[in-house]
């Protein structure tokens, strides 16, 4: 098999790339949205394919297979080094003409930005990495997998965020997403991490505890609706630069624990309805929070299984 082969060419062991490859060799051209209503969300330029349409992704790492007349060029530089075709899927539970997209070069394939990248392939059901790709040097990881409803697990542990400052909405609307391991993550350069995992509905269980949150200004409604969570460490989180937490665990309806032991708060000036309608949160001590700048707390735990008084919120 074509694929088969292309897939043991790249192969799961090889080590993180050299980080003296040129950067101006086998990129990714940048696919932004603007999630503008009406916009057309097409495939990586390819205003004849809608994202919609696309079932699976796969990153290999051979040209010389690819099949040439159906083939067309996504590098950056439109220097034909990355390439990308669509087949006919073979999923026969699909009520739509569904595709599989593939994206090669010879090696691996470095993104030029993250922002939307994958957002809006909506009946995405797998994407395959196959130590092909990586994310070295991004800097934007905005809406990365914004809107990948139909994902239930991804792949992300070669994933180099060193260089990431803005990973808002990266896994927005997510709502099919049965875990996810950001472990590796390196966090440490990140400011904003709004709606991060807003309407990942699916999620129950999540660790964070190796995220750097010390830059982070922005965690507005970061766990909107992730109904499905009963638990949350958050110990290690430093959040002395965070300024606003408006919603940030607006609708987790299944949280009986959390732990915000770490937090520092003199900085923040908006928990509106931080906690609203967390009806199963019974416990919780918010009596290490400083409310000074806080200038609007108007539904902190609105229909939450504890109130401000009881959980110890300074007044």
């Amino acid at each position: 098999m074509l694929i088969g082969f292309l897939l043991t060419a790249c192969g799961s062991t090889l080590s993180k790339p050299d980080s003296n490859e040129p950067s101006t060799t086998k990129v990714l051209m940048e696919d932004k949205l603007t999630f503008e209503e009406g916009e057309e969300r097409w495939v990586l330029g390819n205003n004849k394919i809608a994202r919609s349409s696309i079932v699976t992704i796969t990153f290999l790492d051979a040209l010389k297979d690819m099949p040439k007349e159906e083939a067309w060029d996504v590098s950056q530089e439109q220097n034909g080094t990355v390439m990308a075709w669509i087949k006919l899927t073979e999923q026969t539970q699909l009520d739509f003409e569904g595709y599989d997209l593939y994206i090669t070069a010879d090696g691996r394939i470095r993104a030029s930005s993250g922002n939307s990248l994958f957002a809006g392939y909506e009946n995405v059901t797998e994407i395959q990495f196959n130590n092909c790709f990586y994310t070295d040097g991004v800097t934007n990881m905005y809406t990365m997998f914004h809107s990948c409803g139909s994902l239930k697990n991804i792949d992300l542990h070669n994933f180099d965020t060193s260089q990431v400052t803005d990973m808002y909405c990266m896994f927005y609307d997510c709502n099919h997403l049965e875990q996810i391991d950001v472990n590796s993550f390196d966090t440490s350069k990140v400011t904003n991490m709004g709606h991060m995992f807003s309407r990942c509905i699916a999620l129950t269980e999540i660790d964070l505890s190796g995220f750097d949150t010390s830059q982070v200004t922005n965690m507005f409604v970061m766990f909107n609706d992730c109904r499905g969570i009963k638990e949350l460490d958050l110990s290690k989180f430093k959040t002395e630069q965070v300024i606003n937490m408006n919603s940030m665990f607006y609708d987790c309806t299944s949280l009986e624990k959390i732990d915000l032991s770490s937090f520092d708060t003199s900085r923040v000036t908006n928990m509106h309805a931080m906690f609203y309608d967390c009806v199963s949160l019974k416990s919780l001590d918010l009596s290490n929070f400083n409310a000074s700048q806080v200038t609007d707390a108007e539904n902190l735990l609105y229909n939450a299984g504890i109130t401000a008084q009881e959980a110890g919120f300074p007044q």
